[in-house]
Parts: structure tokens; sequence; C-alpha cells
């Protein structure tokens, strides 16, 4: 990143402190076995903490690390103190020795300590724990002059925020609200496992698993399972489709029955590509186990399925789980010049470039065998004591199936991998799959103020998801809203139960986080 976008970048990602957590906080100290107040200043940190966090109690590094700048003051010439500007290179000499009152509070919480040379007068001897990012040979004198130019104090604001970046991609990050919580929950019966990818402009914060892949007999989940990714999926067939629409193929407008004639049966004449992505087509719904035929006998199915009773093509809005997507996935087969699979366009054309080689949608019988245990399965959990699976989509069977709109399947931080992409404007990597102008079209909304009859509720959409890429970021979020571009996008894929208590019960699942610019996450 710029040096110069570095302030500002992270200016506009500081969000307010949180009132609610700030007086958690403060109760939780005054109920504590102590006179009130009795830690004095202690106690306002914690506060500050939490109010930041905007949780009580606030999370804690894991591991923690202490950062030491050092430089020297122009105003020593004043002679302000006694001690020469010698000393300033032989403090940190001892900081660096482990001999600091610093390293010792460090030493009893399992702290590392890094020193940064800002700007000590007296050159240091090289130390694998003394990083060099030298603004000046130390302030001028205040007393004649200003101590620092405005670039060089903008320069030494800049140096503290690279060298937090630097040790959070070392380690030093935030791990409990993602992990405490998912184990937490896993503890409780609301899931047996769960992956965790989060990334904050590339740098990767969180790759892990907790829990189990499978139960009966137990296999534990690693980062590198391949777990269904379920509605997380429909993104990956917009961008498919993205990719068609900047090559010329189609137009978003394009009336479905211009492309696939006989899609205009019964009704569905005026449906187009736009109406497909955003939910608002009109037939949402088929009777019967159709999905468990071949794909020309699903197509063939959906094709002659009747529009909703009162539907006009745009003006009403009710989620399609699965039958919008499978003619995408058919547009992009017939419009594709090599007239691929879904399957193997997606593999070929979004997967494989970005890296993502463990990852399908419709996974052959014998990469199936082949990934053995590594095949993760979505468990029902309405029964803490015996969680079942597998998920139909998790078997053999119906893993190979090419469901566009639900049968995704890879590790969580492939899954980032995606997202990533879509961040970075349509690369990831320096590989490109889309145009930044193509990324912007999609992430832009698209259907915004209407009421979801599926849902019950208003969503507002854009054309790359129905919400998990939002800005409040979760499944199940009361009131998703389209991200502008460069914001935080985040999916969870999970399978649930909803009981009387509207409690959701969580099976396997992964959970991604990447942020953009300007929005902190993870």
């Amino acid at each position: 990143m710029p040096a110069a976008d570095i302030l500002a970048d992270t200016a506009a990602a500081v969000r307010p402190v949180s009132a609610e957590a700030r007086a958690a906080a403060r109760d939780r100290l005054d109920r504590m076995t102590k006179p009130r107040g009795a830690l004095g200043r202690v106690e306002d940190l914690a506060v500050a903490l939490a109010g930041i966090a905007r949780a009580c109690p606030p999370p804690l590094p894991e591991p923690a690390a202490v950062a030491v700048f050092a430089g020297d003051h122009g105003v020593h010439a004043q002679g302000v103190t006694p001690w020469p500007q010698e000393v300033t290179a032989q403090m940190v000499a001892n900081f660096l020795a482990g001999g600091a009152v610093v390293n010792a509070f460090a030493r009893q919480v399992g702290a590392s300590v890094t020193v940064v040379d800002v700007g000590v007068r007296t050159p240091l001897d090289a130390h694998p724990d003394l990083r060099r990012r030298r603004v000046a040979d130390g302030t001028a004198d205040m007393t004649v002059g200003p101590a620092m130019t405005r670039d060089q104090a903008r320069q030494a604001v800049e140096v503290g925020i690279a060298v937090a970046r630097e040790l959070v991609a070392e380690g030093h990050h935030f791990q409990r609200d993602e992990a405490g919580e998912l184990e937490r929950g896993r503890a409780a019966g609301d899931h047996v496992g769960a992956q965790v990818y989060a990334s904050l402009r590339g740098e990767v914060l969180a790759d892990m698993a907790l829990g189990l892949a499978r139960t009966n007999p137990d296999v534990p989940m690693r980062p590198d399972t391949l777990m269904l990714w379920l509605s997380a999926t429909k993104p990956v067939a917009a961008v498919a489709v993205a990719q068609l629409w900047e090559r010329g193929l189609l137009d978003l407008d394009d009336p479905v029955a211009r492309h696939i004639e006989t899609f205009a049966a019964r009704g569905k004449e005026a449906i187009t590509i736009r109406h497909l992505l955003t939910h608002t087509g009109g037939f949402r719904a088929l009777a019967g186990s159709w999905e468990d035929q071949p794909w020309d006998r699903i197509i063939s199915a959906i094709f002659t399925v009747r529009l909703e009773a009162d539907w006009v093509p745009g003006q009403k809005a009710g989620y399609h789980l699965a039958t919008s997507w499978y003619v995408l996935g058919e547009l992009v087969r017939r419009l594709d010049p090599e007239h691929r699979p879904f399957e193997q366009y997606v593999r070929d054309m979004i997967f494989q470039p970005l890296g993502m080689n463990d990852s399908w949608v419709g996974l052959p019988p014998e990469r199936y065998r082949a990934y053995g245990q590594r095949i993760g399965f979505m468990h029902e959990t309405t029964n803490v004591a015996a969680p079942r699976s597998p998920h139909p989509n998790d078997t053999e069977a119906g893993a190979a199936a090419c469901r566009p709109g639900s049968n995704g399947r890879g590790p969580a931080r492939e899954l980032g991998y995606f997202y990533e992409m879509l961040l970075g404007r349509g690369q990831r990597n320096g590989t490109r799959v889309l145009t930044p102008q193509s990324v912007e079209a999609i992430t832009a909304p698209h259907r915004v103020g209407m009421y979801d009859l599926t849902f019950r509720h208003t969503m507002d959409l854009t054309l790359d998801a129905w919400g998990r890429l939002s800005r409040e970021g979760l499944l199940g979020a009361r009131q998703p809203v389209a991200p502008r571009p460069g914001a935080a996008q985040t999916a969870s894929v999970s399978e649930r139960v909803w009981k009387d208590d509207d409690r959701p019960k969580i099976a396997g699942s992964c959970h991604v986080r990447c942020g953009g610019a300007g929005v902190p996450s993870g």
C-alpha cells in the first residue's frame, strides 16, 4: 500500500467506541471483591479497551506483543536531563538483551518485545528484534523551532501503524472473537466443528480449524478440510456470468429467452438475467425430488415451471434457493464459446486461476474418494447429544451433483481467496479473473428496499450474493445491505435448524472474513 494511504486508511477503519461495552466493563469492575475504583487508572484503561473492542471483556491478543519505539529529543540541548544522549542507545541495548522492566512485565504475560528505532541519534548495532524505521536523527529543539516537520510527524505515526500490521501478520492478533465464540458454540452443541479464515488487505490474520469434521467415528477438522459452502456458492455463479458479460456474450438486461428460447414457457418470457441474479424472477420452487436428476432433466423441469401468480418480474422479490441458479449455470454452458459444463467452467476460469485447487461445484466421485477424510460433513444439531450427518450434498453422489446455487465445496481459506479477488477489484496475487469495472458493477446495489417474500423482511442485494457479501456480513443478518466497492466481504456457511426459540443450531461450518481498504476485519 502506498505510504500516503496508510494514515487515511487506518483513520477510516476506526469505529466509534461502544457505550454498552464501556458500561458493562464498568459494572463488571464494580462487582468485583474490592473497593470501587481501587485499581485506579487500570480500571479506566480496562473500560476504554472494552469500548474500543466493543466487547466486555475485551479480547486479548494471543500471543501478545510489546513494541518499544526509541528516539532522542532535541530539547536535550537545553539541559533538561543530566544524562547524555548516548544513554538512549544503552537503554535500547538493554531492551534487546531482555534486562529492562518492560521485558520483565512481558515475560510474565508471555509477550514478545520488539524495539523500533525511529530516531536514535547514536548508531545502533544490528539485532534480530530491532526494526529500523528511522524518520530523523532525533527531533529538533522545540525551544527554538518545531520539534518535527509535519511530514516527519506523519511518518512517525505511519511507522507505528506499519509495525502494528507487521506484528499482526506475524501472528500477534485477536483470535477470541472468532475462535472463542466458535469454541463456546461447539461446547454448547450448536456445531461440531468450524474453519476460520480471515485476512486484512491481503494479510492472513487467521487460518484455523477447531472441533470435528465428522462424527461416528470422529475426524478432526483441519484447515484443508473440504466443507460444503451451501449458498455461498452463488457468488461464484454470479462471477461466471459477469465474465461472459464483460466479453460481450450477454447483457444483464437480456431476457433469458433471448439465449434459451424454451425458457419463455408458461409466462416467463419477461424474466431477464438481472432478475435471476436479484431473486426477482418469480419461479422459486419445484415439487418433488427434481434435483436428484441428471442436469438436462433438471433444466427441462425448470423451463416448464409456471411463473408464480401475480408476479411481475423485477417488481416482486423472493429468495430463489436453487431454480434461477440452474438457469444461470445453463446460460454459462451455452454461451461459453467452448460449451463447458458449469462445473468445468468455474474450475477453469475461476478456481484454478485463483489458486483454489481444492474447490469444486460438483466433485467427481474419484476425487471424492481420493480426498478421503478431508471431506467434512455438515451436521444437524437439533439433538445436541446425537448430531446427524451427512447432509445429502456430503455423500459421494450428492457431492458429485452440479448445483450452482448450493453445492460448492472447498476449504474456508480458498473461499477466502475468492473474496480477496473481489476486494482486489478482480485480481488476486497478480491473476485477474474480472475487470475492476465488472467488480464494481456486480457489488453495487441492484435491489433496494424490496420486501423478500421468502425471508419475510426487506433486503437490499447486489448481483453477487444475497447478503453474505454485506457490510453486516453474517448469514442471518436481519437487514443485510449491499457492500460498496472495497467493503469487507464475509461469508458464513452453515446448516441451520431453527428451534421454537429462534436459536440457531449450527453444524460444521466455515467462516470467511476478508477486509478491504478502510474496513477493519477479523
